[in-house]
């Protein structure tokens, strides 16, 4: 149901492992989060996941 609701909002859902991944899934946002200053793209970067 969650897939089907992202590919609606013309995304690509990924599966990226159970439930106690989340700790590195949060890990990886909050670097995101910690090098806006530095990049200085106020706030208008994103995070690409290369296969």
């Amino acid at each position: 149901m969650v897939a089907e609701f992202v590919r609606s909002a013309s995304m690509r859902p990924m599966d990226v492992g159970p439930l106690r991944r989340a700790r590195e899934l949060e890990a990886i946002g909050f670097l995101h989060i910690a090098v806006q200053e530095p990049l200085g793209r106020n706030w208008q970067s994103a995070i690409k996941i290369i296969p």
